[in-house]
């Protein structure tokens, strides 16, 4: 039997449940700046541009995502963090972002953020999606290995 996806709006709540449940990736990729996943997630509910969008997988919590940024900019920060469940169900995952890609380059003709240079999964995702990867650099206080990923309309 397929797995039921639904797309919500997100609430405060799914700030803590998705902390409970992130990928070991998301986790190490949060921590190696210096942050703790529950104060990321809050920030980036508060802080998108956009109205942030959570993924249900049979009903437990598999991701978060929004764009922050600059309202008067041409560059958006799209941003998402996922649970567990999200390797549940990976080619729908991929349909709902690409989608939601979408969405968000209507409204910002150019989008990049950054992701652990380690992080394989992630990067796949985003090579995936189409954006460019560019070579790892430090970043934040501990100076960990980051790679800048970008796309543009």
């Amino acid at each position: 039997m397929a797995a039921e996806i639904v797309i919500r709006p997100a609430a405060i709540s799914d700030v803590y449940a998705l902390a409970r449940c992130l990928r070991p990736g998301d986790r190490a990729e949060i921590e190696a700046v210096g942050k703790e996943p529950r104060r990321v997630l809050r920030a980036s509910l508060r802080s998108s541009l956009t109205q942030v969008k959570v993924a249900l997988v049979d009903g437990e919590i598999a991701a978060m995502w929004g764009m922050s940024g600059e309202v008067l900019s041409d560059t958006g920060t799209p941003w998402l963090m996922t649970g567990t469940a999200c390797d549940r169900v990976p080619v729908s995952f991929l349909r709902i972002a690409r989608h939601e890609l979408a969405l968000m380059l209507a409204l910002k003709p150019r989008l990049e953020n950054y992701v652990a240079a380690d992080y394989a999964k992630a990067i796949r995702l985003l090579e995936g999606l189409g954006f460019h990867i560019d070579a790892p650099a430090p970043i934040g206080p501990k100076r960990a290995p980051f790679r800048r990923f970008w796309i543009e309309a």
